[in-house]
């Protein structure tokens, strides 16, 4: 388990492309070790399906802000309100 640890350096890549999440993850030598898709649809038939879509959604919504580092820019506004 740990040795796996120290391969998996994280998930590289999380797109949204219209309403699919694509993440994909690489191992230290840059090979492809993990890729999925779901689309998010309106009605959904197979819960499994439905959980797979919520789960990559909040995965793309944490690297996003992860990305944009949204917790460092809402700290720095927060500091500049309270000297108002």
């Amino acid at each position: 388990m740990r040795e796996r640890l120290q391969i998996v350096q994280c998930v590289d890549s999380v797109r949204r492309l219209e309403d699919c999440y694509h993440p994909t993850m690489f191992d230290a030598e840059e090979n492809e070790i993990f890729a999925a898709s779901a689309e998010e649809e309106v009605v959904y038939n197979d819960t499994e399906k439905s959980e797979l879509v919520q789960k990559l959604a909040r995965l793309f919504e944490l690297a996003r802000r992860k990305a944009l580092d949204i917790v460092k820019k809402l700290s720095t506004a927060e500091k500049i309100l309270h000297r108002i």
